[in-house]
C-alpha cells in the first residue's frame, strides 16, 4: 500500500478578489484523493502563514500550498526555508506578480502545471 502525501493548503482569506469562496470546493474536486491527504488552514493575521507553514513542516506535511497573493507566497516560503517540505502556490491575489513571473496559471479552474517534486523553479 502506497503512503499518501500530506498537503496543507494555507488560505489567506483577505487577499485577492474574492475567489477564495469557491477554492475549498475546487481543491476537493481537483485533488487526487488516492495519493493525497489534505488539510486547509486559514491565516488569521499578518505573517501568520509563515508560522503555519513552519509548523506544518515540523508536523511532517510533504507539501504546503499558499493560496493567496505574493504576500502569502512570501510568508509560506519564509516558513519553509531550510526544510525539505515542497511549496506550492495557487495564485488568487489581486496582482499575482510571482505567479506571472514563474508562468504559473492564475485561473484556479484549470489544473496547475505539474513540476517534478523538489525541482527549483
Amino acid at each position: 500500500m502506497k503512503i499518501k502525501k500530506k498537503i496543507l493548503f494555507i488560505i489567506n482569506p483577505i487577499s485577492g478578489v474574492g475567489r477564495k469562496k469557491t477554492i475549498e470546493k475546487k481543491i476537493f474536486r481537483k485533488l487526487d484523493h488516492a495519493i493525497f491527504d489534505y488539510e486547509i488552514s486559514y491565516s488569521q493575521y499578518p505573517h501568520h502563514a509563515a508560522v503555519i507553514s513552519k509548523e506544518a513542516s515540523e508536523k511532517g506535511f510533504d507539501i504546503v500550498v499558499a493560496v493567496g497573493g505574493d504576500g502569502s507566497a512570501n510568508d509560506v516560503a519564509r516558513g519553509l526555508v531550510n526544510t525539505n517540505t515542497i511549496m506550492g502556490l495557487i495564485p488568487v491575489g489581486s496582482g499575482n506578480g510571482l505567479a506571472h513571473h514563474l508562468k504559473i496559471p492564475t485561473r484556479t479552474c484549470c489544473p496547475a502545471r505539474e513540476y517534478p517534486a523538489g525541482d527549483a523553479i
